[in-house]
Parts: structure tokens; sequence; C-alpha cells
């Protein structure tokens, strides 16, 4: 009896280590790569940071697919990233809302760079 139960355990535990090895790993998984928006007007670039949002927490599901698509490129659809939408809490808006997030409305040096 002794003998069966070590295998089953043991077998439980391969088991378990493959399952696991298998899944995705929502918190290890390595950040793509912070990136320049250039097209910002009159305004100094900004600076989107993937890992500094995941170290506040975020998944990559809190904004893909409910607020950017997962396609490097293809955040400003209908050149509809403007301070102005972002205002009326869309895109980045959606967050940095002032209750969420600091404002889109105030602390620009927190995204633009010169």
């Amino acid at each position: 009896m002794n003998r069966n139960m070590l295998r089953l355990s043991l077998l439980l535990l391969v088991l378990s280590s493959v399952v696991i090895s298998i899944l995705p790993q929502e918190t290890s998984a390595l950040s793509p790569s912070d990136f320049y928006y250039m097209d910002t007007g009159e305004l100094p670039p900004v600076l989107f940071s993937h890992a500094l949002h995941r170290s506040r927490g975020k998944t990559c599901g809190d904004c893909h697919s409910r607020i950017f698509q997962m396609k490097i490129g293809h955040a400003d659809i209908d050149n509809a990233m403007t301070m102005k939408t972002m205002e009326k809490g869309k895109l980045c808006g959606s967050c940095h809302d002032g209750k969420w997030a600091f404002s889109v409305k105030s602390n620009c040096k927190q995204c633009h760079f010169k």
C-alpha cells in the first residue's frame, strides 16, 4: 500500500509540474518594450512604459483589447489619440482620470518628455 501511495504521489507531482509549466504565467511574462508616441502635434513625444504599468499591477487584459488593440502601431485608430479625446475619458483617459490614476488634464510631464 505504501508503494502505491508513493507512486501515486510521484505521478501527481509530475502531472502538476507539467500543468503548471504549460499554463500562461501572467505575472512572470516579459513586458513589451517601452515606446515613444511621436504624433503629438506641438507637445513633446509621449513615452509609454509597459513595465511601469505592469509594476502598478496592470495586466495586458486591462487595456488590450478593451481599450487598445494588441498590435504594434495600432494604438491610434482613426487619429483618435488626442488630448481632447483622452480628457473625455477615452483611450488613456479611461484610467488616467484623476480617480484611478493621475489625470491626463494635468501632470503633462508624466507622459510627455523633451
